[in-house]
């Protein structure tokens, strides 16, 4: 991770994108995410979280290394954030008044730092744990924390629509398929997929295979 300049979130987003296009035998995969920005200047002094919900689009080729695929992933996350003032919301609402096809929204991922409070001078804030599906616009919420030196992964979704035992195995196949990229970055990815999910009949596809 550090080789290719990639952050703590962009390692475990691109291992998240290589579990649904295995399980989808799908390479094209679009998650979505928030991007915090204070890009204009009446927001630079206010206090509170100011974020965008934005699309990324990853389309796995199973040719190549998970190093490479990483510096993919990277440079993607680098440029949905300098373009994150343009909201998924308000795009997807012009797109479909326009009646332009707009990629399905597989999974929203999001990552952060595990703090239970701030304080500012005498000001301190706590976190509300509450958390609402309605305001998730694809039903299933991948989270990725880290503080304390661990790691924490949390899966929020929608059990009217989502199976929990599948859930759990989805999450179990992504710890197996972190612990297999963590010790062999160079292999390919179709490699890497293929004995890591040993068994279990999953496989990468390139996208001339893919399903449409």
């Amino acid at each position: 991770r550090r080789q290719t300049g990639a952050t703590f979130y962009m390692s475990r987003l691109a291992v998240l994108a290589l579990v649904i296009a295995a399980e989808t035998n799908n390479p094209d995969v679009v998650l979505g995410t928030y991007a915090t920005n204070r890009r204009r200047m009446a927001t630079r002094s206010m206090l509170g979280f100011f974020s965008n919900p934005v699309t990324l689009r990853l389309r796995c080729d199973p040719a190549v290394t998970f190093r490479n695929w990483l510096v993919t992933v990277r440079d993607i996350v680098v440029e949905a954030a300098a373009h994150s003032e343009l909201p998924y919301d308000e795009l997807f609402r012009h797109f479909t008044q326009s009646r332009i096809p707009v990629p399905y929204l597989t999974a929203f991922c999001s990552a952060s730092q595990e703090r239970n409070s701030w304080r500012f001078a005498d000001l301190e804030m706590e976190l509300l744990r509450e958390q609402h599906l309605a305001h998730m616009p694809s039903g299933f919420d991948f989270r990725c924390t880290q503080g304390n030196g661990k790691e924490r992964f949390e899966v929020l979704f929608d059990a009217g629509i989502y199976d929990p035992a599948a859930v759990r195995e989805f999450a179990d196949r992504f710890l197996v398929l972190l612990a297999s990229v963590s010790r062999q970055p160079d292999f390919p990815l179709r490699q890497i997929v293929s004995e890591s999910f040993a068994g279990r009949g999953r496989q990468m596809t390139s996208a001339a295979g893919a399903r449409g």
